[in-house]
């Protein structure tokens, strides 16, 4: 006599079917992540900095509920990855790699983020190399100050980090700088080519020691199916 399925052996034979079809969908598409760590190696592939370690991540309600951005980094890349959850689970929102292979003293990315262009903020974010530097300065600089063509840029903006926030690992100091957009001047980078990012490193006496004069200026904007 045959015996019919129990509802138990029902409910595991469906688990394990939609295990197998979570992990064909993961595999073969890159979606059905379960973890937010997962989105992040998905960015390192990307990117093509190989594995990184987490430094920090920071939750960004300002972009959305399950937005968050983590900072990574290995001997020779640092990575700023916004992460969120979708219907189709944690999903990549694209990984900004600066090359640390070099002999700087400090290495700086300037990143906006935004969902469907409306709610943004920007991260400054990067690496210390060099021991003597205490304090960075991230200055929005205008190149078309007071309407004069030519003239010296002015700053029309500016914010600063200190060493005591940012974080240690084998002798390399990791930075990560918030900035919400209702802070910053209307015409900003991005929107007017007239603005640019400065970085400025100084020592504990206040001298500035090094500087990455125009920052690259990367936008990212986060389309698709979220969670509000």
């Amino acid at each position: 006599m045959t015996r019919l399925p129990t509802r138990r052996r029902l409910a595991l034979r469906s688990l394990a079917l939609a295990a197998v079809w979570l992990l064909a969908a993961n595999q073969v598409f890159g979606i059905g992540l379960l973890l937010p760590g997962q989105a992040v190696r998905q960015a390192e592939e990307t990117a093509g900095t190989g594995r990184t370690d987490v430094m920090t991540w920071t939750r960004e309600p300002d972009v959305g509920k399950t937005m968050r951005v983590y900072l990574s980094a290995n001997d020779s890349a640092v990575l700023l990855t916004p992460v969120y959850l979708s219907v189709c689970g944690w999903m990549d929102g694209g990984g900004l790699a600066l090359d640390c292979s070099g002999q700087a003293p400090f290495y700086a990315g300037w990143r906006k983020l935004t969902w469907r262009d409306t709610d943004s903020v920007y991260y400054a974010f990067g690496r210390v190399d060099r021991p003597d530097i205490t304090r960075l300065r991230m200055s929005l600089m205008d190149a078309s100050q007071n309407g004069e063509a030519g003239a010296a840029p002015g700053e029309r903006f500016g914010r600063e980090t200190e060493k005591t926030a940012w974080l240690e690992q084998d002798g390399a100091w990791y930075f990560l700088l918030r900035i919400p957009d209702s802070v910053l001047p209307p015409a900003i980078p991005g929107r007017d080519p007239s603005f640019f990012v400065t970085i400025t490193a100084y020592d504990c006496g206040g001298t500035p020691v090094a500087a990455v004069e125009r920052v690259e200026d990367t936008a990212s904007s986060v389309y698709g199916i979220r969670f509000p």
